[in-house]
């Protein structure tokens, strides 16, 4: 998006300027690792997410400076990841400017988002994706989903208009509570929403019975203690979402000895490149 570009572009000179210590993972020296952007491309909000090794004081020059040149700019947050290796984010996230959130929209859906959080990074093919899920669920109104890996409510919501009753799960604890609010914002009182690992809670969530199970879990895949908990309450229909053909074909593979694999359809989300989504649906043998 070229509002993220203008931010990347300005932010890049800025870190020279104001000579801000990149981190080298070999010697484990400099603050800055990496500098989260995202957009909402109905609100024109952008938030701005440096992630430092420790705590870095000196951020008001640099940031007064980046919201003159950009001023869709409406949060700056840092965090923090001290932990050796590729993972981006950190546990710990600080407000340094603005809002704690932006806002994004999904068909009539608004939705706000904090840093942590998980969504689509392309709302005009999300709403196709999530009409995909749709059109394979064919809900008739009285249904109990299940939501996992739930990120910031999206998918919940998007059906929740069309069942009785949403659960969402998610590990991520800032998730969680944007999914809340962002259940209030659309006057949506039919979902609720649980903070813990899928593989964890599953089993403990699905003593209510459940007719469809949403999987959109990360590119690693479902945890194989997540899916035996689907096979064991015999849960009529499974539609996983993916973001990654290998493993979604070993899941799928893994469940195939109960479910029957009955659609599948590709989505691309990032034109002009090589990654795509892919929903299917799976239905008890």
């Amino acid at each position: 998006h070229k509002a993220i570009n203008k931010v990347f572009q300005t932010i890049k000179v800025l870190i020279k300027k104001y000579k801000i210590p990149i981190y080298q993972e070999a010697d484990q020296k400099g603050i800055l690792r990496h500098v989260v952007i995202r957009h909402g491309f109905t609100s024109n909000q952008t938030m701005v997410g440096p992630v430092v090794r420790a705590s870095y004081p000196h951020w008001d020059s640099l940031v007064q400076e980046l919201l003159e040149t950009c001023p869709g700019v409406v949060s700056v947050m840092e965090n923090i990841n001290s932990q050796v290796g590729n993972r981006i984010l950190g546990q710990q996230t600080t407000l340094i400017s603005g809002q704690s959130t932006f806002e994004e929209k999904l068909g009539t859906l608004r939705f706000k988002i904090s840093l942590p959080s998980f969504f689509q990074i392309n709302p005009n093919q999300t709403e196709v994706l999530y009409n995909t899920v749709l059109k394979m669920a064919q809900f008739k109104g009285n249904e109990h989903v299940l939501d996992a890996y739930a990120g910031t409510g999206s998918i919940a919501l998007w059906v929740a208009g069309h069942v009785k009753e949403v659960t969402g799960i998610e590990s991520i604890k800032e998730a969680v509570i944007d999914a809340k609010e962002n259940a209030k914002l659309n006057n949506m009182s039919n979902t609720h929403f649980i903070c813990g690992k899928v593989e964890d809670i599953l089993t403990k969530t699905l003593e209510k019975p459940a007719d469809c199970v949403i999987l959109d879990p990360p590119p690693k895949g479902c945890e194989i203690k997540a899916l035996e908990a689907i096979i064991n309450a015999q849960i009529p229909q499974v539609i996983y979402v993916s973001c990654n053909p290998a493993t979604l074909a070993r899941d799928i593979q893994r469940l195939s000895s109960h479910y029957t694999l009955s659609a599948c359809q590709p989505v691309d989300m990032f034109p002009h490149t090589h990654h795509l989504e892919t929903v299917c649906l799976l239905t008890k043998k």
